[in-house]
Formats: structure tokens, sequence, C-alpha cells
């Protein structure tokens, strides 16, 4: 099996390893707060099920 050039291990470590998964929990709170902050905003329960049972 060829080894790889370190530039590249570096860069696959950096998006699959700790800085990947710290990156996604970012996106995934920014999104959240988002999702809250336009709901508010509209004066409505941001957690009130957009589709209730008839």
């Amino acid at each position: 099996m060829p080894r790889r050039a370190p530039h590249i291990v570096v860069a696959a470590w950096l998006v699959t390893g700790p800085v990947g998964h710290l990156w996604c929990g970012v996106a995934d709170w920014a999104g959240l707060g988002r999702h809250y902050a336009w709901a508010r905003l509209r004066g409505r329960d941001p957690w009130a099920d957009p589709y209730p049972p008839q």
C-alpha cells in the first residue's frame, strides 16, 4: 500500500477527527439557535408541532 503525503493525512485527520466533530457540533447548535430565534421573532412556539394531529 503506497504511503500518502503528510499534508493529505493531516487534512483527513482534521476533517474526520476532533476538529471535524467540533465543527459539526457548532453547526448543529447554530442551526438550532437560528430555528429558535426565527420562531420567536414570528411570535410562535419554537417547539410546537408544525403538523398537529387532527
